[in-house]
């Protein structure tokens, strides 16, 4: 009765792992896993865009943070204008990054859009103190360069955020694995030993007691394995 109920428990921490094992890997679908820097670029436009004016009287200047509105020509070319500034003319990954943004609010546009709004928003733009009577509480319909200031902040604020919520990641899949691997390993080697598959002495001399105590799982009540 006793070695049923141990090895049921045996047999629940090792699904219990597994079931961590693919959780992690299905909650991994959201990370970045090699820092698209084109999605930091967007994000941090986004913010130092807000940080100079709003477009819209539904906006706050508080609260408003730019994201995809392909309708105010203005804020459209205006976010543009500061992606490409940041990461070079029509460069393929930041139109990605944008689509992606803008799909992400249900918004359709193409490369071609972003491309030609550029070519227009180069006519036009300036900057904002350059406008007489200028308020940021006040929407706009001119285009204005970005907050080169705020944008750095927010790139970085980014960029930090998503390195740490990898590292975390990696760590926590990597002790997973860990101790699945010894687990996996130490109920082979048992069962080996019940099967009669290895000689008792390979795991009683010097060096594997070695391993078993500073790699593996080291002897605790009977202080032997």
């Amino acid at each position: 009765m006793k070695n049923r109920i141990k090895s049921s428990r045996q047999w629940l921490a090792m699904q219990t792992m597994w079931a961590c094992v693919l959780f992690s890997l299905i909650s991994a679908d959201d990370l970045y896993w090699f820092y698209h820097d084109s999605r930091f670029v967007v994000t941090a436009c986004g913010y130092g865009l807000s940080n100079v004016a709003i477009f819209n009287k539904k906006d706050s200047a508080k609260s408003f943070v730019y994201k995809c509105n392909p309708k105010s020509k203005a804020a459209f070319g205006s976010m543009i204008y500061c992606l490409y500034e940041e990461a070079g003319e029509y460069n393929h990954k930041i139109d990605e990054a944008f689509i992606a943004q803008c799909e992400e609010n249900d918004i359709e546009i193409t490369a071609d859009e972003i491309h030609a709004a550029y070519a227009n928003v180069t006519k036009y733009i300036v900057n904002a103190k350059d406008i007489p009577g200028f308020n940021k509480s006040v929407p706009i319909n001119t285009p204005v360069k970005y907050s080169t200031k705020f944008y750095g902040y927010s790139y970085l604020s980014e960029h930090r955020r998503w390195h740490n919520i990898n590292v975390g990641f990696f760590i926590g899949f990597g002790a997973i694995a860990y101790w699945v691997l010894i687990c996996a390993v130490a109920a082979f080697i048992k069962w080996g030993n019940k099967l009669g598959w290895f000689n008792n002495s390979l795991f009683t001399n010097k060096f594997t007691k070695t391993v078993q105590k500073y790699i593996g799982l080291p002897a605790l009540y009977k202080r032997r394995h």
